[in-house]
């Protein structure tokens, strides 16, 4: 988290910072909290309280009701500013009354619109493998942004929602690719924003 924080804040680049309510379990952890809370172009939202019970994936997403209370402790827990939240290994969407979910998610998509939360979920993904490796080169995930905006798969037009883990830039040269990304995309005049300011989200 702190690997992702420090490039951000270096390049003056706004991020949300998707959090897990368990991780907020002793003080190291609840201080990079404290730090991300505290920078003003930095936004915490909501990812869930256990990461659908440590991955339980199935199980999460078809029982509704307990995973709607998962995200609703998680909202006290980290103390969210805004309604927004982000579904843990699944890309969904509910936004304005427009669902993008699979059939797995739908429920639950509907649950948290039933309550006032947005759920979004991502345009591109940086994914890793071996557990925080990074898959794609820096230029890799550029050419896959091109392809998806050229395909018009955008779940807003002309804008992108950008998907990365923190677990993948722990090593320095991971945290270097994280601002390389960033940096080729400023010098394509891109601009940055963090989730609240997205089109159609309420606050």
């Amino acid at each position: 988290t702190m690997a992702c924080y420090k490039v951000c804040k270096s390049l003056g680049v706004p991020a949300t910072f998707y959090m897990i309510g368990i991780h907020l379990a002793d003080k190291r952890s609840i201080s990079w909290y404290d730090s991300v809370r505290a920078e003003p172009s930095f936004l915490i939202a909501n990812h869930s309280n256990t990461h659908a019970y440590r991955n339980r994936y199935t199980t999460y997403y078809t029982n509704p009701d307990s995973a709607l209370a998962d995200f609703m402790k998680a909202d006290q827990r980290l103390q969210v500013p805004y309604k927004i939240a982000r579904f843990p290994g699944n890309n969904a969407w509910a936004l304005q009354g427009k669902f993008r979910t699979t059939k797995l998610t739908r429920a639950l998509a509907h649950a948290m619109d039933s309550v006032g939360y947005q759920v979004l979920g991502w345009d591109v993904e940086w994914r890793f493998k071996g557990g925080d490796m990074p898959v794609q080169s820096v230029d890799g995930l550029l050419a896959e942004l091109d392809a998806v905006v050229k395909r018009k798969e955008l779940f807003t037009a002309r804008h992108i929602v950008i998907l990365a883990h923190d677990r993948m830039f722990r090593r320095a040269e991971d945290a270097a690719k994280l601002k390389a990304f960033i940096e080729k995309l400023q010098a394509r005049n891109y601009v940055f924003a963090t989730m609240d300011q997205y089109p159609g989200v309420k606050k």
